[in-house]
């Protein structure tokens, strides 16, 4: 297979992640607790979810070769800490999609939901975290000192980081009732909204790839280093 049709493949799974992860939103429950959980498209939603990320991974490495050589160092741990944090996502997403969707079926399900529970266990975010803090920002450096994007492109990645944890801790700082009626008008779906900055972010050299705006020549070059 020619360079030029991987790169064109990278690109078009960067773009696909976009519609899927939105897909996957709207069939995503009310939120994340027991009660919105049993007997919903919990499962289904978060194995589209995870099929998007899953588009983001295949996507990364066709990406970093067609600016590895203009980013240097810095592209490269870029790289690696972007691939773990799509990585971890598409593990806590299937977790989500299947033992812990079996286990709300349980009728010990409500302690095993408990803040200490086995689902909490399962998610990793002890490490995730950093990382999912470090990497869309140190990332979406990388795109705009490459030069090789669109400048949107480097912003939108960075912002995820700011707008992620600023959603996080407004929806964690809220009162029971209000949280509920944010369940109710399904407003806590930006949480998952926000990953749509980081996912557009890739989208847009996804579809300079797809479009091999760059030279074919440039890139086959790029490829070989």
């Amino acid at each position: 297979m020619r360079p030029s049709t991987l790169f064109r493949l990278s690109g078009l799974a960067l773009m696909l992640a976009v519609p899927l992860w939105v897909a996957g939103d709207v069939l995503h429950p009310r939120s994340e607790e027991l009660a919105d959980i049993a007997g919903s498209n919990h499962s289904l939603s978060h194995a589209i979810l995870a099929l998007s990320q899953g588009l983001l991974l295949i996507g990364l490495p066709g990406l970093y070769v067609s600016h590895a050589a203009r980013s240097g160092r810095l592209g490269i741990v870029g790289f690696v800490l972007m691939f773990a944090f799509a990585a971890s996502w598409v593990y806590a997403l299937l977790y989500e999609a299947g033992p812990v969707a079996a286990m709300s079926g349980d009728p010990a399900a409500e302690r095993l939901f408990a803040p200490d529970g086995i689902r909490a266990q399962g998610q990793l975010l002890p490490w995730v975290a950093p990382v999912a803090i470090a990497a869309p920002i140190l990332y979406g450096i990388v795109l705009l000192r490459s030069g090789a994007y669109s400048r949107w492109a480097g912003w939108l990645v960075i912002a995820f980081a700011p707008a992620f944890l600023a959603v996080a801790v407004l929806i964690s700082a809220l009162s029971p009732a209000a949280r509920e009626t944010l369940y109710d008008l399904r407003f806590t779906n930006i949480l998952s909204g926000t990953f749509l900055l980081l996912l557009v972010g890739f989208a847009i050299p996804g579809y300079q790839l797809w479009r091999a705006e760059q030279p074919t020549r440039d890139l086959a070059s790029q490829a070989a280093l």
